[in-house]
């Protein structure tokens, strides 16, 4: 008898828990003032949720479908990792005069705020698209790249393109870009490659970094260092994302028989293959190759990294 009571209440407590998850994924933290100092300590954007008083909102069906959306997992994962999230509630007087102050809505709530940690509204998200899974996570993305944009162009941008600036402040700089993944600061970063006075640390880090943001500058950056046996570069290619695949798909070796692969293109081969797991051709194949040889090869290794490219493109890649 005792040890069936046990297991019950074992059994409430792990379905109230599990049912806690299922509700409200999104860890929400109360109180304002600590998300703010989270917030400028880390240089993240706010995502305040204001909710509506219960005695003055009787739609259960759209509180029903915002909490639908929040278990969402592009949601989830944009709002947990990308943002400071914050619950508030319209009962709370202190919380509706500061959304005036910001030009918020103050006669309804169930909306979402995305505000700089300084206190600059970046986006409001109605209602409606709070309840919309896509739209929610559309609009979260949209606000994450202005406000990222802007805070590389206003404070981290002059720092690191500066030649004046100190190395230190440069390397908080670019530590806050890999953070944040701020891919706007792409060119950027490729240049502190050309500083004289990078380690062979700083240097290594570097390039991995570029190979981690996997933009089209960065691996065709990292492909022109590779072409000459870099092998920084070489690394940072074998370990990029797989978005390199986009860039490193379009310099493969050629079919024709007569023309020798290129550096480059022997390079991009060889990170392609590492990126979609599959053994590469020694470079000796292609001198000795037919073109209907060098065909199939190329054609074998398109047929696994697309697939490849295109799941990461709809899934982490469209919310980066």
């Amino acid at each position: 008898m005792i040890l069936r009571h046990l297991l019950a209440i074992t059994l409430l407590t792990f379905l109230q828990a599990a049912h806690s998850v299922a509700q409200n994924p999104i860890q929400w933290q109360s109180s304002a003032r600590a998300a703010i100092d989270r917030a400028a300590e880390q240089s993240m954007p706010l995502m305040f949720w204001i909710t509506e008083r219960e005695e003055a909102f009787d739609d259960d069906d759209l509180r029903d479908a915002q909490e639908h959306a929040f278990r969402d997992p592009a949601v989830v994962a944009l709002a947990q990792k990308r943002f400071i999230p914050v619950r508030l509630s319209r009962s709370n007087s202190r919380v509706m005069e500061e959304a005036r102050k910001l030009g918020l809505p103050a006669d309804h709530g169930l909306y979402i705020a995305i505000l700089s940690p300084e206190g600059k509204v970046i986006e409001t998200i109605n209602p409606g698209q709070v309840a919309d899974p896509q739209a929610l996570a559309v609009q979260l993305h949209t606000a994450l790249r202005r406000y990222l944009d802007d805070l590389y162009t206003q404070q981290l941008q002059p720092v690191i393109a500066s030649k004046e600036a100190p190395k230190q402040d440069i390397r908080r700089a670019v530590q806050t870009v890999w953070r944040l993944g701020i891919l706007s600061a792409d060119k950027d970063c490729i240049a502190l490659l050309d500083r004289p006075d990078l380690t062979a640390v700083e240097r290594r880090k570097l390039t991995s970094m570029l190979g981690a943001m996997a933009t089209p500058a960065c691996i065709e950056s990292l492909l022109n260092l590779a072409a000459s046996g870099d092998k920084d570069a070489i690394a940072a290619l074998a370990q990029a994302e797989a978005a390199a695949l986009e860039t490193l798909l379009k310099e493969l070796p050629q079919a024709d028989a007569t023309a020798a692969p290129t550096a480059r293109q022997l390079a991009a081969y060889h990170a392609a293959c590492r990126i979609a797991r599959t053994q590469a051709k020694p470079d000796t194949f292609w001198s000795q190759a037919t073109s209907q040889q060098r065909a199939e090869s190329v054609d074998s290794l398109r047929r696994r990294a697309e697939p490849i490219l295109e799941y990461w493109n709809e899934n982490a890649g469209r919310w980066r």
